[in-house]
C-alpha cells in the first residue's frame, strides 16, 4: 500500500509545476522563488523570471482533492506583497464610493498629479 506523501513534498512538486514564466516560457533555473507565506495547507509564492522579469503571485493549497494552485501575474514585488498583505481590507462601500467620486470628477486624476506637482516645487 502506497502511504502518503509529507505535505512538505506536495508543495515542492506545486512550486516545480508552476515555475516556467507564463511570458516568456523561460524554465524553472530561471525563476527566483519566494515563499512570502506558509502554514500546514498553504504556501503563498512569488516567483520572478530572471528571464523577461515577469513576476506570478501564486498560491498553493492542499485539499482533499490532492495539490491546487491559483496564480496571477503582477508587477508587484514580494516586498510589496507582503506590505499590502497586512493591510486592512477596503470595503464595498469605500469602492462604491470612490466609483461615485471619478464619475462625478471626470479630471480627478489630472487634478491630483498637478496638485502633487505643485507640491513638489
Amino acid at each position: 500500500m502506497n502511504e502518503p506523501m509529507p505535505q512538505s513534498s506536495f508543495f515542492e512538486e506545486g512550486i516545480k509545476l508552476i515555475s516556467s514564466c507564463p511570458i516568456c516560457q523561460s524554465k524553472q533555473d530561471k525563476m527566483e522563488v519566494n515563499i512570502l507565506d506558509r502554514n500546514e495547507m498553504s504556501r503563498l509564492l512569488h516567483l520572478r523570471c530572471q528571464n523577461c522579469r515577469a513576476a506570478v503571485l501564486a498560491l498553493l493549497v492542499i485539499s482533499p482533492a490532492g495539490l491546487n494552485s491559483i496564480g496571477m501575474i503582477t508587477d508587484l514585488s514580494a516586498g510589496e506583497v507582503l506590505r499590502f498583505k497586512e493591510c486592512e481590507a477596503i470595503e464595498a462601500d469605500e469602492v462604491l464610493s470612490f466609483h461615485i467620486f471619478i464619475q462625478e470628477n471626470k479630471f480627478w486624476l489630472n487634478e491630483l498629479t498637478t496638485t502633487l506637482l505643485n507640491e513638489k516645487a
